[in-house]
């Protein structure tokens, strides 16, 4: 995290656990920032997701059972303690983020708010070896995406496939049946239901009813 009235809200730190997420990341910073001041904080930060959440724990919210549940539930015990929060889009260059509106002041405390990232990223200590094999396994995932990518392409373009799909597009789909319970009919209870104009009545039982009632009415024994 950074700030720019207090130094001592520059720190930076290695995320503890096995999630390594970047929201992770971000949501570990706010709970610094809060957990380290005393009362009106603005915060801005360029992730949406922490944005959203620390708004509507704000707001009144709970903090529900998922990810990152330990460290949301630090923050909403600090809630109280933040005055704002907004998001400013991240990694611009300083004239985009000019054209795109961000003004200077929050350009560089985000690009110096990165910096405290990146320093806290090398506190883990890798060694070259292991960062080596990340760096592989990108760029074959990389790879592999590209692959299945102009894999589809080329597949979607095929004159047959695309002659197929448009004769599929007329055919509708299987109906689904009703949803909910199954309406249980006289029939079902054991009854004979017979018609005399308005009334229905059980050739067995005797009971009757008019055709529009279907519930049992135990004063007069109707059904």
């Amino acid at each position: 995290m950074w700030s720019p009235d207090e130094l001592s809200f520059k720190e930076n730190g290695p995320l503890l656990g096995k999630n390594q997420s970047s929201d992770r990341a971000e949501v570990r910073a706010l709970v610094a920032a809060l957990e380290k001041s005393t009362a009106g904080v603005h915060i801005i930060t360029d992730n949406q997701y922490v944005r959203n959440t620390a708004q509507y724990l704000k707001a009144g919210g709970t903090v529900h059972k998922g990810k990152h549940h330990d460290l949301w539930t630090r923050i909403n015990n600090n809630i109280h303690k933040m005055d704002s929060i907004r998001w400013v889009k991240a990694h611009l260059e300083k004239e985009k983020a000019e054209k795109a509106g961000v003004t200077h002041a929050d350009w560089y405390g985000n690009d110096q708010a990165d910096e405290q990232a990146k320093k806290g990223a090398e506190k883990h200590n890798y060694t070259e070896d292991q960062k080596r094999a990340v760096r592989e396994k990108v760029a074959l995932a990389k790879r592999v995406q590209e692959h299945m990518i102009k894999t589809y392409i080329k597949y979607i373009n095929r004159p047959e496939v695309k002659e197929d799909s448009l004769k599929n597009k007329k055919i509708k789909g299987t109906p689904t049946g009703k949803r909910g319970r199954k309406n249980i009919t006289s029939k079902d209870n054991g009854h004979m239901v017979q018609t005399n104009g308005a009334y229905e009545y059980c050739a067995l039982c005797g009971c009757s009813t008019k055709a529009t009632h279907t519930n049992t009415n135990k004063q007069d024994g109707k059904t």
